[in-house]
């Protein structure tokens, strides 16, 4: 349970932090991650910048796992498990100088940190509508413009699924639609709705770029 970006979603991922860094000249580019956990995601950011030799990686998270995720987690947590794993990780992956952990709440966090402050937000916290929501909008002011906000766990477009069985479930993590098979998190799916109403997606990564006043799709 410590690493659980599906393998395809993980190029997609690698290939759109590619081409925001090959397309920026300055060195200074900044990414914002709203949970980490054991450092998977920020691995494939931290990659890239490396590569790249420029970029640095900002980790928003207080590795103590939410109430609606799997008892496995939730125990691993208790321990202090996943914040020593997240640390080795990036300490054996060589990543220490260029990612950040900030072990603290994300409600916290973005009073603290400047408006129009990062090129890159990922938000991969607490899936319940309720926190997601508020992550969304309380870090959107925080990109740059042209800037982009992006997030994990979004099975299916909001338009793909049944809204009215979603919104029944909302504070879940994960649920299943027996009437039509779809497995999704129900939370995100409604809280991009009622943001976005549609945004850019493949393989259960979705994004949005601002430019001025108004967000975009991402071309993938």
């Amino acid at each position: 349970m410590a690493g659980q970006i599906l393998p395809a979603r993980k190029y997609v991922m690698r290939d759109m932090i590619r081409r925001e860094l090959m397309q920026t000249v300055r060195s200074d580019f900044t990414l914002l991650e709203i949970g980490s956990w054991a450092g998977l995601s920020t691995s494939i950011w931290a990659q890239e910048c490396q590569h790249q030799s420029k970029g640095t990686v900002f980790c928003i998270d207080t590795w103590e796992a939410s109430l609606n995720v799997p008892e496995i987690m939730q125990k691993a947590a208790k321990r202090n498990r996943i914040y020593k794993l997240f640390q080795h990780n990036m300490r054996c992956s060589g990543y220490e100088n260029i990612v950040f952990p900030i072990k603290a709440s994300s409600d916290v966090m973005h009073n603290i940190l400047k408006p129009q402050s990062f090129d890159l937000i990922f938000i991969d916290g607490d899936h319940a509508h309720t926190q997601f929501k508020k992550d969304l909008i309380n870090y959107m002011p925080l990109i740059k413009d042209k800037g982009i906000i992006c997030g994990d766990d979004l099975e299916h477009l909001p338009q793909d699924i049944d809204l009215g069985f979603a919104r029944n479930h909302l504070e879940e993590d994960y649920i299943e639609d027996a009437s039509n098979n779809q497995k999704y998190h129900p939370g995100i799916a409604v809280a991009i709705q009622e943001v976005f109403g549609s945004v850019s997606m493949k393989e259960g990564f979705w994004a949005m770029r601002k430019i001025g006043p108004e967000w975009h799709k991402v071309a993938f």
